[in-house]
């Protein structure tokens, strides 16, 4: 923990208070708002590894707050609290992407677990964000060879189909690895599999109980 950071987003003190000492007693970094508008404002804004909001918020609500983080792409996870949610609301959010709804009064023990999957999903995100930076990084012709590559084609074969000498692919390959920092094929195929295939799906709907 300790570099992981938890925004909470409430217009009662409370609440804030709580979840705050909460959070803190797991070795969470914390930061607070009383509103929406606060925490967009905040130069710390971009910093946190996931978010809880409640819904009923003066002036901006946690909802549209919610859908200008999606809007800004930015996909920090998203949990979700209120005294008056119903699973009709729930269901609709996790659809559009949030990760987690939790009904006032919020148990200690709901909120350590869903914070914790909120911030491995924020961990699988930004791994997968890493990966496919890399990816971005190839050349054209890099990305080239890389696909051939993963196609099982060896380096005299890639030479022949692409009209270049042996040394000059494997020299291209060298580079690749070095980019994507993996080594052997085997890895490299199933590095660029991940990134190709792989989304964070949004967890089903999670509803505290009443």
């Amino acid at each position: 923990m300790g570099t992981e950071t938890v925004a909470i987003i409430d217009d009662d003190p409370s609440v804030r208070a709580f979840l705050e000492a909460a959070l803190r007693e797991q070795d969470y970094q914390v930061m607070s708002f009383a509103t929406a508008e606060a925490y967009l404002a905040s130069p710390r804004a971009r910093a946190p590894s996931c978010l809880i909001v409640d819904l009923q918020l003066p002036g901006m609500d946690g909802e549209q707050l919610f859908r200008a983080l999606r809007d800004d792409d930015r996909s920090i996870p998203v949990i979700f609290m209120s005294g008056y949610g119903t699973v009709s609301i729930a269901t609709r959010l996790m659809k559009e992407g949030a990760v987690y709804f939790l009904e006032k009064p919020v148990r200690l023990q709901e909120l350590e677990r869903f914070v914790g999957e909120a911030l491995a999903l924020a961990r699988r995100r930004d791994e997968l964000d890493e990966l496919r930076r890399r990816l971005d990084s190839l050349t054209p012709r890099e990305h080239e060879i890389l696909n051939l590559v993963i196609k099982g084609m060896s380096s005299r074969q890639i030479a022949t189909a692409l009209s270049r000498s042996e040394p000059t692919i494997q020299l291209h390959r060298a580079h690749i690895m070095k980019k994507l920092d993996v080594r052997g094929v085997a890895n490299l195929v199933r590095l660029v599999t991940r990134a190709q295939s792989a989304s964070v799906p949004n967890e089903r709907p999670r509803v505290g109980p009443s």
